[in-house]
């Protein structure tokens, strides 16, 4: 009777929701495609702008927050414009749990010096990452898409 009644049992890993900010026009490009494509390399946040790979072979993994308002941080800003080159924020609800299942999730941490982003940071992102270069039918772990712009805090 024991082992009937664990064979029903299911473990999982309970990530939650995750969120993944991008501009509006790589919005339009994800949702088409269906598929959420890794930005930049792991390295150095002043440098990941300038080296970021052609090749998305060569990148390493899609970043993810734990933050649903990250975007009102007061360096968010700066950070949301000058990465996503564009004049929109669109916050990507992804369901975690799900996620999981397919691809491994690792949390990771910058280390920042306060000096160096308007508005210094604390370390408060709560970062997660997919070690994955490429989310394919992406629309099977959506679960809700904001466009989060007028909340975030411009300086």
């Amino acid at each position: 009777m024991i082992k009937e009644e664990l064979s029903k049992i299911k473990e999982a890993k309970q990530v939650g929701v995750l969120y993944h900010y991008t501009g509006i026009k790589n919005w339009d490009r994800i949702k088409s495609s269906n598929t959420l494509e890794a930005g930049s390399p792991i390295g150095d946040y002043n440098k990941s702008r300038q080296l970021e790979p052609k090749n998305i072979s060569d990148r390493e993994a899609i970043s993810f927050t734990r933050n649903k308002n990250l975007h009102k941080q007061p360096y968010f800003w700066d950070l949301g414009l000058n990465i996503f080159n564009d004049d929109k924020i669109i916050r990507i609800a992804i369901d975690g749990d799900k996620l999981s299942e397919r691809y491994k999730l690792k949390p990771f941490r910058w280390r920042f010096d306060k000096s160096r982003v308007a508005g210094g940071m604390s370390g408060d992102e709560f970062e997660t990452r997919a070690d994955t270069n490429m989310i394919k039918n992406l629309d099977k772990y959506l679960v809700k898409v904001d466009d989060v712009t007028s909340e975030t805090k411009k300086k």
